[in-house]
């Protein structure tokens, strides 16, 4: 996948790969009510919310 980056007129090659392979999730949580919400909301509004990091469970061993 190529992004064209408009700013100093160049083209770069995107791996989506890492996003798939990461070994956390963020997650945003409103701190009043505990709802689940996206992290780009739980950014905007820092006095309320908080943003979690949430490790990948780790596989269980094979019987």
């Amino acid at each position: 996948m190529y992004i064209y980056n408009i700013k100093i007129g160049t083209s770069r090659l995107v791996n989506p790969i890492p996003t798939l392979m990461a070994k956390a999730t963020k997650i945003g949580r409103d701190a009043r009510t505990g709802e689940f919400i996206t992290v780009r909301e739980a950014q905007r509004r820092p006095n309320t919310t908080t943003v979690e990091t949430l490790p990948k469970p780790k596989p269980s061993p094979k019987k």
